[in-house]
């Protein structure tokens, strides 16, 4: 999330503050449509137009105003986009989660009540507490899932219900929250560098119409009545 500059009335100070993402959304379209609006009411207004082209907003000029817009405008549906998917893909994460944190906490339950030789309750993984973060945890559980799958624990594990079948489906749920992650975190990585692409396209449409709008100013200070045109 950008920063922004804000000035509390108590100190007079400048201080960094988090800028809301709507909030920011919003500035970036207005900023964009803005940017539409000046060029297009220069393109729409030949007096307008040759007046400010002999002073450095001619043809071309407005060309790389106009492309800039376009860029920006661009990088802002591709955000937009890219945190859509973002939010798609970990709520993926979270419906395919539920059932193999469910499973397996019924699964250590069970086997911690029923084995009491601490060898396979270590070759289980049932010792310790189950780590909290996400990676590990499912490194744990898949683990306890493929050592229970060994002949050595099949009587044991078919005794308590957990067939070869049941422990390849329940590996089978592992798997598909593993790849939900992966997919999650490439998302992330695309969202944060829409954002990265977006912040640039809005950097260089922002400085060209502070300098468009410094020089139409000057240019037209002895023309209000085109300077209202802009809004000037």
């Amino acid at each position: 999330m950008d920063e922004t500059n804000v000035t509390t009335e108590e100190s007079g100070k400048t201080t960094k503050k988090r800028a809301v993402p709507a909030d920011q959304d919003l500035k970036v379209t207005n900023d964009i449509n803005e940017a539409k609006a000046f060029l297009s009411v220069i393109d729409a207004d030949p007096e307008l137009a040759a007046t400010l082209g002999t002073r450095g907003i001619d043809s071309a000029e407005r060309a790389i105003g106009n492309g800039l817009v376009t860029a920006a405008n661009n990088a802002y549906i591709a955000r937009q986009s890219a945190l859509g998917a973002e939010t798609s893909a970990f709520a993926q994460v979270m419906v395919a989660e539920e059932p193999v944190l469910k499973n397996y906490a019924d699964f250590r339950v069970l086997c911690r009540s029923r084995i009491s030789d601490r060898g396979v309750q270590q070759a289980l993984g049932l010792t310790g507490k189950v780590p909290t973060d996400r990676n590990s945890r499912l490194q744990v559980i898949r683990a306890a899932y493929t050592e229970a799958q060994k002949p050595m624990h099949q009587a044991l594990m078919t005794k308590l219900g957990y067939t070869h079948e049941e422990l390849t489906r329940l590996l089978a749920e592992v798997a598909t929250l593993e790849a939900a992650a992966d997919t999650a975190r490439i998302a992330m990585g695309d969202a944060l560098m829409a954002t990265q692409e977006r912040n640039k396209a809005m950097k260089a449409l922002r400085a060209w119409m502070k300098s468009a709008r410094a020089t139409a100013k000057r240019v037209l200070a002895n023309r209000p009545d085109l300077a209202t045109k802009l809004s000037m």
